[in-house]
């Protein structure tokens, strides 16, 4: 009204993720929202999805994975689509590329809504799982229980340990512990949607592990899956993979930086080291200033989270210490980087 927008309104969790959505566009009719998210089950980074509209309701549906070979183990971005919805343009990282993101031309005459099975899926995300009694008629949604065996990954010994296990709204679900290491959650499974439950394992001594499990129609009274866990490293760098906006130290995800709190707080005298590195684009100077504040975020973060702050060094690196060469792009990607390494258990 008076050529001024209102009524902002958040789409709301069967849109929306706790992560990164981005580059969203609505097609002519009004039917289908397009969107990048790296919050999704998914082939790489940002996937590009697709939302129907049910005028009925007032709701769009869950997001459907555009699939291969629009999306790619890559970020995938910014789709838009022509009026007729006959050629569609992106922006992703393939290996024809000229620099880093490239623009292609998609021909949608042929596209159908990719039906991701369990076991696609599962592949991607997960270690193989075991199916149990294929019970059910197709068309009801199932109820069934997730067991999760947790042992050492060199010895195959029961680990005792901690889970939290979520659905896609963030909501937790209650975890039972039968035994040492061994935990059970009931969980469900749809046949005409998918579900997605994200959760994370953390032990005393051990690195936090964290995975997703994706299910769309799947037939059992029982999944069971063991989680093999790693010994922590003294002063070994480990990856976070926190995404942040160009230029800002601002972090855009939290997911990394729960399981390194996960594991603070089951290590009560661990003391870590966040580093913060660039690649050698820019000036010395800014990408050094740039690297500190991106690992004081994440030490505030940890602090206000109610981790010990004299447990926790920020440290910004900047440029000095390259695990790729700067002369490719592949290379300034692994250098654009945040770490963390344990200083003392």
């Amino acid at each position: 009204n008076n050529g001024r927008w209102v009524n902002l309104k958040n789409l709301g969790p069967e849109v929306n993720t706790e992560k990164d959505e981005d580059g969203v566009f609505i097609s002519a009719n009004g039917k289908h929202l397009y969107y990048s998210s790296n919050g999704l089950a998914g082939m790489g980074d940002l996937d590009i999805y697709r939302s129907t509209y049910d005028p009925v309701t007032s709701s769009w549906s869950e997001p459907i994975n555009l699939g291969y070979p629009i999306n790619s183990v890559e970020n995938d971005i910014y789709f838009v689509l022509n009026a007729d919805e006959k050629f569609a343009y992106i922006s992703s990282v393939r290996n024809e590329n000229v620099g880093e993101q490239d623009i292609y031309k998609i021909d949608m005459t042929n596209w159908k809504p990719v039906d991701l099975s369990q076991r696609e899926m599962m592949d991607k995300l997960t270690e193989p799982v075991k199916l149990v009694q294929p019970v059910a008629p197709v068309g009801q949604t199932r109820s069934f229980k997730m067991s999760l065996l947790i042992v050492d990954d060199a010895s195959g010994e029961v680990v005792d340990a901690s889970v939290n296990f979520k659905n896609k709204k963030g909501n937790l679900l209650p975890v039972k512990s039968i035994s040492i290491g061994l935990f059970e959650i009931d969980v469900t499974s749809a046949p005409n949607s998918s579900t997605l439950y994200k959760f994370n394992v953390s032990s005393k001594g051990y690195a936090t592990f964290s995975s997703s499990f994706y299910f769309h129609g799947l037939t059992a009274s029982a999944l069971q899956d063991t989680i093999r866990l790693e010994k922590v490293v003294i002063d070994l760098p480990y990856p976070l993979n926190i995404y942040f906006a160009l230029n800002s130290d601002q972090p855009l995800s939290t997911d990394e930086m729960q399981n390194l709190l996960a594991m603070l707080m089951s290590n009560k005298t661990m003391k870590v080291e966040i580093g913060g590195h660039t690649d050698n684009f820019g000036a010395e100077e800014y990408n050094l200033n740039l690297s500190q504040r991106r690992a004081n975020a994440v030490k505030n973060f940890l602090i206000k989270s109610g981790a010990d702050a004299n447990r926790i060094t920020a440290i910004g690196y900047g440029t000095s210490k390259p695990v790729a060469s700067n002369q490719t792009k592949e290379g300034r990607r692994k250098n654009r980087r945040t770490e963390f390494k344990i200083l003392e258990e």
